[in-house]
């Protein structure tokens, strides 16, 4: 019988964490190939440090490296569709068969929803905007400095997928100001559209949020819903209007990659099964991570949904069945230079929106929120890890090792739980 052919479309944390969990669990019984449309993966996480010092290369790697370790086709190209009744997928210059497909594609900056934000807002995003960012950092600490008043606006308008690193990385620039001595002249407000401070992470991330702008004297406002930018200030439904110097946003997003004929909600991303990820009535094609619709976009999510898939996959290659399925608790740490803080959150979603998103109804005994300084060593001890591991083609979670580094964290945060 000739070997199945799995074909994953897409380069980034749930393409690779994908594809080397089947070559981990199939061996060479399968022919593995990863479409990227780049030649290097970036640990996108990872660059919130990027603005205040660290070296943007210690989060990339070239993909040949663990494609040529673990005998896996790696083919450079965008991609242009899906023709599922053939299974066939649309490259720039040709069509290849598959057998199974695993679309991780992920989501892509739409700035251009809010006018005025793609021309005038520093974006949180891309590894060319974290590089961008760092300049704009430089400049603020400069004028703080020199005594000038500067109005810093860190703006979340709606559908940006997760609020999170916006809040780090104004947590991470109050601290770092007050390091170069140049805080007294920069005033730091946070505008987001959720109704609470990273909603989908619960009351007590929000209580925490909340806790870390009064000591620091940020303003922090939400249920602010940007509807337009200009070249001065940001304007808001409510009326409001808020000036700024400096603006610093996370751009909504929408799926990278539109697949016609396949289901997607408003925003282009794929219908799946919450349990397996399987793009819903299509057989042998799944979507994990943030081309799925699941709303919360978060790097750790997407290798738990990576996991399901891979699962799926195999479990239907080896006629075993699958042995796990995707369980939405999410384990998220934010550093602010000096502590950071740990939150796990196991999730209910029950609707298609990321309102939607919320705290498990009987997860409340897992939920756990905490503040210290040792969480800082873990955070840069996962990321650092994401990079290494996936440098040798492995995947992220899996193995002993993984284990214990997850074990010990809900160990340590039931410990020291807000």
């Amino acid at each position: 019988m000739p070997k199945r052919s799995v074909v994953v479309l897409g380069g980034g944390c749930a393409g690779l964490e994908t594809a080397f969990l089947l070559r981990r669990r199939l061996g060479d019984s399968i022919d593995l190939t990863v479409v990227s449309d780049h030649d290097r993966f970036s640990f996108r996480p990872g660059t919130i440090y990027v603005p205040f010092g660290a070296d943007p290369d210690r989060f990339e790697l070239p993909l040949f490296e663990p494609a040529d370790r673990r005998n896996i086709g790696l083919i450079r190209s965008r991609v242009h569709g899906v023709d599922t009744g053939a299974r066939r997928f649309q490259l720039e210059r040709s069509r290849l068969p598959y057998d199974y497909l695993v679309i991780a594609t992920g989501a892509a900056a739409c700035p251009g929803e809010v006018p005025g934000l793609a021309e005038h807002a520093q974006l949180l995003w891309s590894p060319r905007h974290m590089r961008e960012l760092r300049a704009t950092v430089e400049r603020i600490v400069r004028a703080g400095r020199d005594g000038v008043i500067t109005q810093v606006l860190f703006l979340a308008p709606p559908h940006v997928g997760f609020t999170a690193p916006l809040f780090e990385c104004a947590l991470m620039l109050e601290t770092w100001l007050r390091r170069a001595r140049a805080r007294g002249s920069v005033r730091l407000t946070l505008a987001t559209a959720e109704g609470a401070y990273v909603q989908p992470l619960g009351p007590k991330m929000h209580g925490v949020m909340a806790d870390e702008f009064e000591v620091r004297g940020i303003e922090g406002l939400a249920g602010y819903r940007a509807e337009e930018v200009t070249p001065r200030d940001v304007r808001f439904q409510n009326g409001q209007a808020i000036a700024y110097d400096e603006l610093i946003a996370l751009p909504p997003a929408r799926a990278a990659v539109r697949y016609d004929g396949l289901p997607m909600d408003a925003r282009g991303f794929l219908r799946v099964a919450p349990d397996n990820r399987a793009v819903a009535g299509f057989d042998g094609v799944f979507a994990p991570g943030d081309a799925g619709d699941f709303p919360l976009k978060q790097a750790y999510l997407a290798f738990l949904q990576s996991h399901a898939a891979a699962e799926a996959i195999a479990g239907a290659v080896t006629g075993e069945g699958a042995r796990e399925g995707f369980d939405p608790v999410s384990l998220y740490l934010m550093d602010d230079l000096e502590r950071a803080t740990f939150a796990r959150v196991p999730l209910d979603y029950s609707g298609r929106t990321a309102e939607a998103v919320g705290l498990h109804r009987g997860g409340a005994a897992g939920y756990q929120v905490s503040v210290a300084r040792l969480w800082r060593l873990g955070k840069k001890r996962l990321g650092d890890a994401v990079v290494r591991r996936f440098r040798a083609g492995d995947p992220f979670q899996a193995g002993a090792g993984w284990s214990a580094k997850r074990a010990g964290l809900e160990r340590l945060g039931s410990l020291i739980t807000l």
